[in-house]
């Protein structure tokens, strides 16, 4: 798992042999958090096709759908926890690339 992409106070985007992983800052007023998704296959395309533009896009589209604040949200549903083995994993290549 390593990090190759970054966009202060926006995203960090991972990449773990073929998958790639979109870790989405989010904030509102005094509540801040992040989401972390794992692209699909149709999110890898417009990545591979757009760059770093459709990735902060779809970062920004987080943000904006609030999943915080509607657990049934697209995002909030494919939020994966930060106390799994993945998530574990995104916030250790995330420090080591600090």
């Amino acid at each position: 798992m390593m990090v190759i992409g970054h966009e202060d106070y926006t995203y960090f985007l991972l990449r773990d042999g073929d998958a790639f992983y979109l870790d989405a800052n989010c904030n509102h007023g005094p509540v801040g958090y992040s989401i972390l998704i794992r692209l699909n296959d149709e999110e890898v395309a417009r990545y591979r096709a757009e760059g770093a533009a459709y990735v902060r896009g779809l970062a920004i589209g987080i943000h904006n759908a609030v999943p915080i604040a509607n657990p049934a949200s697209e995002y909030a549903l494919r939020n994966i926890v930060a106390d799994s083995p993945v998530g574990k994993q995104v916030l250790a290549a995330i420090r080591r690339a600090a």
